[in-house]
């Protein structure tokens, strides 16, 4: 979360490191598979609804909220289309881009029964050709998404599923298999990272245009991945304590809200002359600001299971 929002943060002040900060949604992506990893679902159709639930009411109550704030404030800014596109999570709108996860998530949620189901499957088969079939379908889903131009972008729904294949691997050998990928996932990140400053920085590549995007996608996911499971490796030992439980509870909100006052037209960051007050001041609103939409979503959430009920 931190990384998302200093990487956004980095962005507005047009700042060389908000490329090399824009690895947090890989890492969260990474994570969320490792943990759904541990869990087995019974009845797939009900689980969805549940992630729809927990997924939607808080994205359609932000953007009600931005959409009705850029109505009297920038109304340039909305059209029809991105308006209708933005509530069926198939579009975004101007400042608030960072929205395509909501797309990509609920993707990921809908593929983890079909995940689950493989992972059940290759239980049965030796580890090697366990990572033969992986290999094989992150392969097939590259060529088809890099070629057939498919909407969801290979690099974040691969970090999803090597996250659930982690923990079903290390689950089912017994090893420490967090550690074995970050002795591995190190020079693939070396390597991949390489290649994208080469393109980059010597040949001047736009890296975030054509089939070139996709090598930065790939750079990313490594580099998420070795971030995560070095992070793992360290903090394993680490107990629960309150600060993680904060970061638990609000995360997703303080993710909905934090790009609205980051680099849309409501930016906070330009309010003084001052960086670090400009900064304080837009991190301090955006955990306000997450807080409220978590408080607003649980009220929303409530209503709608007891009109159910009635």
């Amino acid at each position: 979360m931190l990384l998302i929002i200093f990487c956004h943060i980095c962005q507005y002040y047009d700042s060389e490191w908000a490329w090399w900060l824009n690895v947090g949604v890989q890492i969260f992506f990474i994570i969320s598979g490792y943990l759904y990893g541990s869990k087995s679902i019974d009845e797939p159709v009900s689980w969805f609804k549940r992630q729809l639930i927990k997924i939607l009411v808080p994205y359609w109550a932000f953007l009600t909220i931005a959409i009705l704030t850029y109505g009297f404030i920038c109304p340039a800014n909305l059209s029809v289309t991105n308006v209708i596109r933005s509530y069926l999570t198939v579009g975004t709108l101007n400042g608030i881009g960072h929205l395509w996860f909501v797309n990509y998530i609920l993707f990921c949620y809908l593929i983890t029964p079909y995940l689950g189901f493989l992972r059940d499957y290759l239980s049965r088969y030796s580890l090697r050709r366990t990572l033969l079939v992986l290999i094989t379908v992150f392969g097939i889903y590259s060529i088809l998404s890099i070629f057939l131009n498919i909407h969801f972008r290979p690099g974040e729904v691969c970090c999803y599923i090597l996250g659930y294949f982690i923990f079903s691997i290390q689950s089912r050998t017994q090893k420490d298999v967090i550690k074995i990928c970050a002795y591995l996932s190190i020079p693939l990140c070396l390597m991949s990272n390489a290649l994208f400053c080469y393109l980059k920085y010597v040949k001047g590549v736009e890296m975030y245009q054509g089939h070139f995007v996709h090598i930065t996608d790939y750079s990313h996911l490594f580099l998420g991945l070795a971030i995560t499971m070095c992070l793992m490796t360290c903090v394993k030992q680490v107990k629960a304590n309150s600060m993680i439980a904060f970061s638990d509870k609000y995360s997703y909100e303080i993710y909905l809200v934090h790009q609205l006052f980051i680099l849309s037209p409501l930016t906070l960051l330009g309010v003084t002359d001052l960086k670090i007050f400009n900064m304080i001041i837009t991190i301090s609103v955006i955990v306000i600001a997450g807080i409220l939409l978590n408080v607003v979503s649980k009220r929303i959430k409530s209503w709608c299971i007891v009109s159910s009920c009635h």
